[in-house]
């Protein structure tokens, strides 16, 4: 099925005029991974890999179970979850204090330090929201339809409810390059 959906997608992008790059294409195989994106033909899912979160929870509690963390280290841990947590746009905003956590310790100089409880919880429910990290091909289109400024704290923030197959239109037409859907 899903062979047949990607010919079905290669299809439309050749109507459309939009070549297809051949050192991308994963041909034949049920799963496998692109540019970091783990795509389970069978289960119809996208992500980081299984195997990839777990590498991202074994870095997590090993930085967990520390009393004092140098700030390269967790410089390093905060940049790994990003491409999980492009998956599932909620998951985003887990980090505050963390990046506080970190700016603060650069500011004042300091290889390293004792970590907040503040900082610990947001590491946390990083970890405990890594199974959740995906999307799936199959689920309906959300119906509530929000669009924001890059403003700090969304001032230009705006929503609304459409009907799923407008939703579903509406993504198809704004997707392109330089665009966010």
């Amino acid at each position: 099925w899903g062979q047949l959906l990607l010919d079905r997608v290669g299809l439309q992008w050749d109507t459309h005029g939009l070549a297809t790059n051949v050192k991308k294409d994963v041909v034949g195989d049920l799963t496998g991974e692109v540019q970091g994106a783990f795509v389970h033909g069978a289960e119809f899912w996208c992500g980081l890999s299984r195997a990839k979160r777990v590498l991202l929870l074994q870095g997590g509690l090993r930085i967990l179970s520390r009393r004092y963390v140098r700030v390269r280290m967790m410089q390093r841990f905060i940049g790994k979850p990003g491409l999980a947590q492009y998956f599932r746009s909620c998951c985003r905003s887990v980090y505050d204090r963390v990046y506080a956590w970190v700016q603060r310790h650069e500011r004042e100089g300091r290889t390293g330090g004792i970590l907040w409880d503040s900082v610990r919880s947001e590491i946390l429910a990083t970890l405990v929201l890594l199974p959740a990290m995906q999307f799936s091909f199959t689920a309906p289109f959300c119906e509530r339809v929000e669009s924001s400024d890059a403003s700090p704290g969304g001032h230009g923030r705006a929503w609304t409810r459409m009907d799923a197959n407008r939703v579903q239109t509406v993504c198809r037409l704004a997707e392109g390059r330089g665009m966010y859907t």
